[in-house]
């Protein structure tokens, strides 16, 4: 990842491994807690490797420990 000037971001990002739980989806649909790790965080996102596509509109639930 590329931490220089270049970067568009507007907050630093730390590059943390994080273990985390996590699920997404629609509201109507019932979501199920999944294992993930963040690649890196900011003050304004994240970079999270999840195994899946998210879909714009989903709600994303997160459990950082």
């Amino acid at each position: 990842m590329n931490y220089s000037g270049n970067d568009r971001r507007k907050s630093k990002r730390f590059p943390e491994l994080f273990f985390v739980k996590w699920q997404a989806g629609q509201e109507s649909v019932p979501k199920i807690w999944t294992t993930a790790y963040l690649k890196n965080i900011s003050r304004n996102g994240l970079a999270m490797q999840c195994g899946r596509k998210l879909v714009l509109g989903d709600k994303l639930n997160l459990s950082v420990t």
